[in-house]
């Protein structure tokens, strides 16, 4: 970031610049144009007290759809925030017992 051109364009992938929250890569329905959120993981303190700033869910909001209409050409999408965390498909590296 330090040599960066353009210092507003932030080159992480959309699900870090999110936590706690995650996108549901597999649903997204481009007909109707809806992106669903979840909850990443329960460890999250705002997460466990239900207590995630307005604020905050606006902001992931914006980051969604701007990131979105880059990746679509354009394509606005709505935001679905689902209550609930994410059922990961994969084990997580964390979650490797190591031997």
């Amino acid at each position: 970031m330090k040599y960066a051109l353009n210092k507003d364009i932030d080159p992480r992938p959309i699900d870090c610049k999110i936590y706690p929250f995650v996108v549901d890569w597999d649903t997204i329905d481009f007909d109707k144009k809806i992106v669903k959120l979840y909850y990443w993981d329960n460890t999250c303190q705002l997460v466990k007290e239900k207590k995630i700033p307005k604020e905050f869910k606006k902001e992931v909001e914006h980051i969604i759809k701007r990131d979105f209409a880059h990746l679509f050409w354009g394509t606005k999408f709505k935001i679905e925030f689902v209550n609930k965390v994410y059922k990961h498909k994969h084990k997580m590296i964390w979650d490797i017992k190591r031997t």
